[in-house]
């Protein structure tokens, strides 16, 4: 920008010198015509756009000389302006008269970062597109240029931005994408973006204590994990689980499996991993109340975090039920899983975040599946947590808050219980019988079946089941026991094993199980 500022303010004086030399060299002509700079200037504009009247001329050679340079560079000029109309046509008018077409069309806006159209937003407008061709596809910001767009993909590039998008949308059926790698900078513009009639996706690690209207944050770690355990379930032979790599995609996978793994009381699993979880000890200091960290207890999960490399103790790892290979950077996985294969006996199966096939190898996490429409827009996941809470408002009188009232941490724990279905339908159908998809209403008819005819002790055993995962969930983010509940402080009372509870506190566990009545359709 300064460069072409430079190169206008210069073209302008060389204007201006030619105006002020041709009046100069004219006036020592007595048969001069042109003898003053308004004179000059309208003989210049007549010259340089090819109009030529004749009723001003040049007479001396260095106005001649002055008058062949304006005629030379008419060429130029003519050509600049059909080029800047031109442009202007394809950049701001041709996109905004698309848009206007496609008005009753959803919109998914992206606006262009710091590394123009991302492969994560690539792979997310992709998806969109492949599950309805008739949504449109905005990438903002770009000065009407959609280079470089996937293959397949038609982009409209708009040169305004997602805020004047929203206003043009009337029914404000329209979602903005903020895909930028730098969080801060999606923090920014999703402030920007508060009160516009759009809803907002906002990829960041920060979870502000009460959300925005029309407000929807996600992370890649997150995704990943949700992603690898709905693709790869616990089963009742993965007695121990083997974590290697340091970084926030373990610690995510990590945190997402005891949170969700509660399947049985009498199933009991090891978590080894390998790498630094200081942070993540530190940050989940309330571990020890759910499990044994440190060491191995038949009675209950345990955690048991290495400070040896991975490849220590080779019996460790041929004691695996599983290995998951998650560091954050790509390049270490493809080491560790080159020496793992090439140098110890492991019979187990071996996970990894890889983008691309290994044989053997069980890969998850490209950006293609950790950028999908079901992981980062979460629709049926939310309208599931939303229907869990309405089903708990309806049994409290309607007292408690609506979806739109809850806290950040009211909400994740919706999300979290609504995750667990899935799990619920394996215990209840079989660990076959579900999918790494979404829960289908037939899914969740028969499933509800199974529940609803099972016999008191049967029953007791799934209400279990579910305060078990609840707890865990308090845990996880470090609530504790108290006689009062204190949401400021992270008190609860009902943090009690499940024989501790009322009769009518045990019966609100039945509450995460009769959702699937509800998602049946029944």
């Amino acid at each position: 920008m300064r460069r072409k500022r430079l190169l206008f303010l210069a073209a302008a004086a060389l204007y201006a010198s030619l105006l002020v030399l041709l009046t100069a060299v004219e006036r020592t002509s007595p048969d001069a015509s042109i003898r003053t700079i308004p004179l000059a200037l309208w003989y210049s504009l007549t010259t340089l756009t090819t109009v030529g009247y004749g009723d001003l001329y040049p007479v001396t050679t260095a106005g001649r000389i002055v008058g062949a340079v304006f005629q030379l560079s008419s060429l130029g000029v003519l050509a600049m302006l059909i080029g800047a109309f031109v442009s202007l046509l394809r950049s701001r008018f041709l996109p905004l008269a698309k848009l206007s077409l496609s008005r009753k069309r959803e919109w998914f806006v992206f606006p262009e970062t710091a590394s123009g159209f991302s492969p994560a937003a690539r792979a997310l407008a992709a998806s969109l597109h492949a599950e309805d061709p008739e949504r449109v596809i905005v990438l903002c910001g770009t000065g009407g240029k959609a280079a470089e767009e996937p293959e397949g993909l038609r982009v409209i590039a708009s040169p305004i931005g997602p805020a004047a998008l929203a206003k043009r949308k009337d029914d404000g059926r329209i979602a903005v994408f903020l895909m930028d790698e730098n969080g801060a900078e999606n923090e920014r513009h999703a402030r920007e973006l508060e009160g516009a009639a759009c809803q907002v996706y906002c990829m960041t690690e920060l979870e502000p204590d009460v959300i925005p209207e029309r407000r929807h944050s996600f992370d890649p770690y997150d995704c990943c994990a949700r992603l690898y355990w709905r693709r790869f379930p616990l089963l009742a032979a993965d007695e121990t689980v083997v974590i290697i790599g340091d970084g926030k995609y373990a610690e995510a996978i990590l945190a997402c499996g005891l949170e969700l793994n509660v399947i049985a009381e009498e199933m009991h699993a090891r978590y080894l991993v390998f790498g630094d979880f200081d942070r993540f000890l530190r940050n989940h200091y309330q571990l020890s109340e759910f499990l044994s960290v440190g060491k191995t207890d038949p009675g209950r999960d345990s955690l048991i975090v290495s400070d040896q490399p991975w490849n220590a103790d080779p019996a460790l790892l041929e004691s695996a039920a599983r290995i998951v290979i998650c560091p954050d950077s790509e390049a270490d996985t493809i080491r560790t899983l080159t020496e793992l294969k090439r140098f110890f006996p492991v019979s187990c199966p071996i996970h990894a975040r890889l983008s691309m096939p290994f044989d053997d190898v069980r890969c998850f996490g490209s950006t293609e599946e950790l950028f999908s429409p079901e992981l980062v827009l979460r629709a049926k996941l939310n309208e599931t947590a939303m229907g869990l809470n309405e089903i708990y408002r309806c049994s409290a009188g309607g007292n408690a808050p609506a979806w739109g009232e809850l806290s950040s941490f009211a909400r994740r724990s919706n999300v979290a219980s609504a995750e667990h279905l899935r799990v619920k339908a394996r215990i209840l159908l079989g660990a076959d019988a579900v999918g790494d998809g979404e829960l289908t209403k037939d899914l969740c008819r028969r499933a509800y079946a199974v529940f609803s005819s099972a016999d008191a002790n049967r029953r007791e055993a799934y209400r279990r089941i579910e305060h078990e995962r609840w707890m865990r969930f308090h845990y996880m983010n470090n609530w504790r026991y108290a006689p009062v509940r204190n949401n400021a402080a992270r008190c609860h009372p009902l943090l009690v094993p499940y024989d501790r509870l009322s009769e009518a506190d045990q019966r609100k566990d039945d509450y995460g199980w009769e959702l699937l009545k509800a998602l049946s359709g029944d």
